[in-house]
């Protein structure tokens, strides 16, 4: 039977699912507060619709999600693509590390043989993927699941599940941590009966493992010493990717794939860019750019992945973090502190408050001078720029930061006859 279908939102992921449900004949009207599109939906409007699709970006309190909250047939994209997946659905969740460990498990899956595609919040979105020659029993869908995806969960189902970590994010969606770990908890629901269940060990900091047991959940935990036969250029050799490839391994053993050479696979695997990476080492000095990062977390697990004294660059947009908190975690784990930005003037103060060394400019080029400026005259010393913050401010996204912070480096570096 065609339907009546309105999708919410005309970026990637609505443009997808409106291409899937009118190839399926259903008729599809998009809805988008950008001017120039339709952005007019009222109660009016309801009964001339069958079904109700939201891209990710809608929160709970979008007026248009609160008029269409009690709606049976209320769907995410991810969901409506579910129903239509004709193979198998492995989601990926947590605060960080989702990405790598999606493209981890995913290579890992084609050296065993199995066809396998990674969808999501990465890659593809799912929709698109369903309506392509991908689409057959025999193929699983490595889906990267965000929080704001898994807040509809009707129509998804899952034969397998990874939660990397948790921690402080997207408190400017949620009014708690509380709501924020019951949006991703929400994708326990959707897991089938016979579905495999790894949780990273960092899980245990919010919920005990007798909690997770009774979930189903296999606790993987980090051996440090990894196999003597990975490369010491591998980008898991080190925190936090480490965490990563354990979790991928021990997924593919809970699935009984223990043939598969994971140290191979993890010695050809490359980072998407602008994640925790090392862009320059001479003469005693490194630079680290790792751009992706945007909440606590991802700049503790930067900094345990840097030897030495440590200039951290930081700054951007808050997402409602809790900012003396934030300068309180990283105080003992940084050197010299260096921010930017929308968030920098509270960061530095807070910084200063508890009699941390720390400077304050208003531009991330300004910041990456002085970072360089500080570096002057050390033996060994290490530039971190992991800004813990949205990019926002100053970037349309976080790989226009991460390209901006390379090429002002690489420039500065240049003109210091460092290149």
């Amino acid at each position: 039977m065609n339907k009546c279908i309105a999708v919410f939102g005309a970026g990637l992921s609505g443009q997808s699912v409106a291409n899937l449900a009118k190839s399926e004949g259903h008729s599809v009207t998009v809805f988008d507060e950008t001017v120039g599109k339709k952005n007019d939906f009222s109660e009016s409007d309801i009964s001339c619709f069958d079904d109700f699709i939201f891209s990710p970006g809608f929160s709970k309190k979008h007026p248009w999600r609160v008029l269409l909250a009690k709606k049976d047939s209320l769907y995410g994209e991810l969901g409506y693509a579910a129903e239509r997946w004709q193979g198998k659905i492995f989601g990926v969740t947590g605060t960080n590390g989702k990405t790598t460990v999606t493209r981890l498990l995913e290579r890992l899956l084609r050296a065993s043989g199995t066809e396998a595609y990674v969808a999501g919040n990465i890659g593809v979105p799912l929709s698109e993927l369903v309506n392509s020659s991908a689409n057959h029993k025999d193929a699983i869908a490595v889906c990267e699941i965000s929080s704001f995806q898994a807040e509809i969960t009707q129509g998804l189902s899952l034969d397998g599940l990874i939660w990397t970590n948790f921690a402080e994010d997207h408190m400017d969606r949620y009014d708690t941590m509380e709501e924020y770990f019951d949006s991703k908890w929400a994708l326990f629901s959707c897991l089938k009966k016979s579905a495999t269940v790894c949780v990273s060990e960092d899980l245990l900091e919010f919920k005990d493992a007798n909690f997770w047991k009774s979930c189903g959940a296999k606790i993987v935990k980090v051996d440090k010493d990894l196999p003597k036969t990975l490369k010491e250029t591998s980008v898991f050799q080190c925190y936090p990717h480490l965490f990563n490839y354990h979790l991928a391994c021990g997924f593919m053993e809970e699935l009984g794939l223990n043939g598969v050479d994971c140290v191979t696979v993890a010695n050809d695997f490359e980072l998407d860019a602008h994640r925790m990476s090392k862009i320059f080492d001479q003469g005693g000095l490194k630079v680290w750019e790792d751009s992706k990062s945007t909440n606590l977390h991802s700049v503790i697990g930067a900094l345990k992945a840097v030897e030495g004294p440590v200039i951290w660059i930081g700054g951007g947009v808050s997402k409602n973090t809790n900012i003396a908190n934030f300068a309180e975690s990283l105080a003992p784990l940084v050197d010299w502190v260096v921010v930017y930005g929308a968030i920098g003037e509270a960061l530095n103060e807070a910084f200063l408050k508890i009699g941390k060394e720390s400077s304050y400019y208003p531009q991330l080029d300004e910041a990456i001078q002085a970072g360089l400026r500080l570096s002057n005259g050390q033996n060994e010393v290490s530039i971190l720029f992991s800004p813990g913050f949205a990019s926002f401010d100053q970037f349309n996204s976080y790989s226009d930061r991460g390209k901006f912070f390379q090429k002002t480096i690489f420039s500065l570096l240049k003109g210091s006859g460092c290149l």
